[in-house]
């Protein structure tokens, strides 16, 4: 049995917010977990600290990067991929 009274209660339980990040735009957004949006998933409260931890800008990757083929049974091989002007060139 619950000590708080209705008036209590209706002040001190809410329902969970939940928040994704926009990041484009570098903010948490409000949003409704289910099926119809796979990436929401945490609370607005773990949202706002990713933010500010910078969790929440977009990551843009610049550069060569030279990869090598490894799996069982391929002859030696390696190729580089370029990622420029928010392109990636092989």
């Amino acid at each position: 049995m619950g000590r708080m009274n209705q008036t209590e209660c209706a002040e001190e339980c809410k329902p969970a917010a939940y928040g994704k990040c926009d990041y484009e735009n570098d903010k948490c957004v409000p949003c409704t977990p289910g099926a119809d949006d796979r990436d929401c998933v945490y609370l607005m409260s773990y949202c706002t600290v990713a933010q500010k931890m910078k969790r929440c800008e977009e990551e843009i990757l610049k550069g060569l990067f030279r990869m090598v083929e490894a799996q069982p049974g391929y002859d030696a091989g390696e190729f580089d991929v370029e990622f420029r002007a928010n392109k990636m060139w092989i």
